[in-house]
């Protein structure tokens, strides 16, 4: 159940958009996100992002995170044994793309950091 959702036809917004059965992926989100900035823009208007993951939220500014591509799954695999023999540290991560910001956060889980390092290592 979504709380304070705008009502009004004329404001764009995913809110809502998705649901149990229909789940987004960080990829979904940052394509229709992408779209409707898109929109937006074409209108004049200035778009407003706000709310939701911050993960998401940089999914729509960084095109790498639009995943997966050929060969992605066996990455991450790699990723993740790379990962474990350095007891799920972020320093594979920082060495490997420095600039990667999802890399550096201490509250991701193990499959965020595995896919961020998946992505670094595609990039390579």
């Amino acid at each position: 159940m979504l709380t304070n959702k705008q009502t009004s036809r004329d404001i764009p917004h995913l809110m809502g958009h998705w649901d149990h059965v229909n789940q987004a992926t960080s990829s979904k989100y940052a394509l229709e996100c992408r779209r409707m900035i898109k929109d937006i823009f074409k209108r004049g208007k200035t778009p407003i992002i706000e709310g939701g993951s911050g993960f998401y939220i940089h999914s729509v500014f960084n095109p790498r995170l639009l995943t997966p591509q050929e060969g992605f799954e066996e990455v991450k695999q790699e990723a993740q044994k790379v990962l474990e023999d350095n007891f799920y540290s972020h320093t594979p991560i920082r060495e490997l793309d420095p600039d990667n910001l999802l890399g550096i956060s201490e509250q991701f889980s193990e499959y965020k950091l595995i896919n961020s390092l998946a992505i670094a290592m595609m990039a390579k």
